[in-house]
């Protein structure tokens, strides 16, 4: 019997011999998907939204990794203006309805709901030092310095605020699963 595009997945995952080798490919849909924010304008969203179901549609991949341009940032204000590690350390924990948790599950179980008992799906979530980087307005590598900088001043601070962040992106992890 053959092997469901899910199982080859899974099988493969698992270190089982299949009969092919499983595939998938991921774009970004979205101009700036790096600093796109989907909270501040729910048409990128769909945008999306659109722009997958139609990769998937027509691709037919075996796996899908599901995209999150626009979600990219922890739409959290300390964090949004801390220019300095003493301010970044005042971060704390997003109230557990706040968009950032609600608007991707609800995107997470749209796609899965669609291809999830056909296709593997997976969802990428970045570590916190990322996800403070995708969030400043410059260049990667200025946003690379700027989180430098902030381990130089205070690397204390720094490990606070990862952890409050990090906390809430297990969180998003765990709502999703």
């Amino acid at each position: 019997m053959a092997q469901s595009k899910k199982e080859l997945v899974l099988s493969a995952m698992d270190r089982r011999e299949v009969e092919r080798v499983p595939s998938g490919f991921w774009f970004h849909f979205l101009a700036d998907e790096i600093h796109a924010d989907a909270y501040a304008d729910p048409r990128l969203e769909q945008t999306l939204l659109d722009g997958e179901l139609r990769y998937i549609d027509g691709f037919q991949p075996d796996f899908v990794k599901i995209m999150t341009d626009g979600f990219f940032s922890y739409p959290n204000p300390v964090v949004q203006t801390a220019r300095t590690a003493k301010e970044l350390a005042k971060v704390q924990p997003l109230p557990d309805d706040h968009p950032f948790f609600t608007r991707q599950i609800a995107y997470a179980k749209e796609i899965t709901k669609r291809y999830g008992n056909e296709v593997a799906t997976f969802y990428n979530l970045f570590c916190a030092g990322t996800t403070v980087k995708f969030m400043q307005p410059g260049t990667l590598a200025e946003d690379e310095a700027f989180l430098a900088q902030l381990v130089r001043e205070d690397a204390a601070a720094v490990r606070a605020a990862f952890d409050v962040i990090s906390g809430d992106l297990a969180k998003l992890a765990r709502r999703i699963i």
